[in-house]
């Protein structure tokens, strides 16, 4: 019977050392709700999440041509879209179909594309203090929608505000770019989201 028993628990204790071990960042800590669903789902495919954003620049970088800040914000977008379905694939939230790609019309000129840039931007903040506020059990999802709006206030926001200013666009106007990431640092060639580096704000910009 003794002998049965060391048996047994040298069994155990093998197929413990050899058992993978668990990433605790592989999944959530707790089963996807629904508040987790609704706000990946809004944050992607609302009419002010980052799909319709993704789909206005494009629309209005095929009607002007490769003109900043757009075509730099279109890069972050894409970014942003990208962090937001890792999201959903480690929650199990089926990632939805962008139904706003080629639905929606350019503004008929660029100082009216910058204009509603800023009030695109100005709602997608928005947008993000309700799903702040909502995913306030997770902590993983808090971290990601600050980040993302953040990136909307601080950068987008004022990239617009500025080509408004100047007549629809930034390009040609010398800067260093606010970067990289959404970390809000400073430098060359790090574009308004880390991006291509080709919006042109940066500290000189006002005084062009």
């Amino acid at each position: 019977m003794k002998t049965t028993l060391t048996f047994i628990a040298v069994m155990a204790v093998g197929m413990a050392l050899t058992a993978p071990a668990k990433d605790p960042a592989a999944s959530p800590k707790r089963a996807p709700n629904q508040a987790v669903t609704e706000t990946l789902t809004q944050a992607l495919a609302g009419p002010d999440g980052e799909y319709a954003a993704l789909a206005t620049y494009q629309a209005i970088l095929k009607k002007f041509g490769d003109v900043q800040p757009y075509a730099s914000i279109i890069d972050a977008e894409k970014r942003h879209i990208a962090a937001l379905e890792r999201q959903c694939a480690k929650y199990g939230v089926k990632i939805p179909e962008n139904q706003w790609l080629g639905k929606i019309e350019a503004p008929a000129t660029l100082p009216e594309a910058a204009a509603e840039g800023v009030r695109a931007e100005e709602r997608n903040v928005a947008l993000y203090d309700e799903l702040l506020a909502k995913a306030k059990d997770y902590p993983d999802l808090i971290r990601v929608f600050g980040n993302l709006q953040f990136s909307s206030r601080e950068h987008h926001l004022v990239a617009f505000k500025v080509a408004a200013e100047k007549g629809g666009k930034t390009d040609g106007f010398a800067g260093s770019g606010a970067g990289p990431g959404m970390r809000g640092g400073r430098g060359p060639g790090k574009g308004c989201c880390g991006g291509c580096g080709g919006c042109g704000l940066g500290p000189a910009w006002k005084n062009n």
